[in-house]
């Protein structure tokens, strides 16, 4: 086993002392983990364990990865992860490291709940030198995943007026910051605070502290309604007439599992009805044109609720806005 420790995995190094069969090889750099478990792999025929921490830690073994995955190299790569009540809150040294990795390795897990972890390290193994030999990643968060199945049987329990009601007992400092209608995130704030003993506003500061001695020009470049809705429309007639429907062909062909979001990607299911006959070509392109508007509709409603204090501005020629934008940055 190759590896470099960190905060999040930690504890796994903890308990390596107490598997004195396990030889570990402490590198000096994650990437150079990686190329070190790929040449293990090479020479022995067997599948090269990787052991970094999350963040820097993961990223830096995507050259590694990749190249295990080109040249079909088998490769287990454990990732430590925050803790799972952290995930998503921008904690330190946080990054998703299932999404950026997903492109390079065979099959990625991050573990949900600890019961599962012996079966996910069967199947990492089974599937890194089964088939095509090849890289796969386990993400296991620092903690096990008790607090949030407690929490959220609380939430469910109380409802969220109530729950909401405990919340702001627990950490005052939400109160205001969290809608009442906002089950996810009143559900983490819950268990930050339980776990943490700290407020996720508190977190949410010392993760903007990093960044106090910069000064950042916020712009949000917000085109009108008709505007983007024109060019939308054009972009899709672009997509469907240089080859969207041979993509799509050759993607079915793949018969990815149809719970994988690659299966979600805008048009896949509208082509895939045309080339089942189920509709024509033109409800195909109208159905993946409704969609496409109703995502970008989410994606405004979004920009308008957390980017209030961002600079809004948008003008149809290029030259024009670029101008706009520079100004802007060089005045302030």
């Amino acid at each position: 086993m190759f590896g470099y420790p960190g905060g999040a995995i930690l504890p796994l190094y903890d308990e390596l002392k107490n598997h004195k069969k396990i030889k570990h090889i402490l590198v000096r750099h994650e990437q150079g983990a990686g190329h070190a478990a790929e040449g293990y792999a090479r020479s022995s025929g067997k599948p090269g364990v990787v052991l970094v921490t999350s963040g820097p830690g993961a990223t830096n073994m995507v050259t590694a990865l990749t190249d295990a995955y080109m040249d079909s190299i088998p490769l287990v790569c454990v990732t430590g992860q925050v803790p799972t009540h952290l995930i998503g809150t921008d904690a330190f040294q946080e990054c998703d490291t299932t999404g950026i990795t997903r492109p390079c390795t065979k099959h990625n897990w991050l573990v949900k709940n600890i019961k599962d972890l012996p079966i996910i390290m069967h199947k990492a193994f089974h599937i890194a030198t089964s088939g095509r030999p090849g890289p796969v990643l386990v993400d296991i968060p620092k903690i096990p995943d008790s607090i949030r199945t407690k929490v959220r049987k609380l939430n469910a329990k109380l409802g969220n007026d109530k729950f909401y009601n405990l919340l702001i007992k627990l950490d005052p400092l939400v109160q205001n910051k969290i809608k009442k209608n906002d089950t996810h995130r009143l559900i983490r704030a819950y268990e930050v605070m339980i776990f943490t003993k700290k407020s996720l506003i508190d977190w949410q500061k010392k993760n903007k502290n990093y960044f106090s001695n910069y000064h950042f020009v916020k712009i949000y470049i917000n085109p009108e309604n008709n505007f983007l809705q024109k060019l939308l429309r054009l972009r899709l007639k672009k997509m469907f007439e240089l080859g969207a429907i041979e993509e799509v062909k050759k993607f079915l062909k793949l018969k990815i599992n149809s719970s994988l979001p690659a299966n979600k990607i805008l048009g896949i299911e509208e082509i895939k009805k045309y080339l089942n006959k189920k509709i024509s070509l033109e409800q195909a392109f109208e159905e993946t044109f409704i969609r496409t508007r109703r995502y970008v509709k989410r994606q405004r409603t979004w920009f308008r609720g957390h980017m209030k204090d961002w600079i809004s501005i948008f003008n149809p020629n290029f030259d024009i806005l670029t101008k706009k934008i520079e100004n802007l940055v060089t005045s302030s």
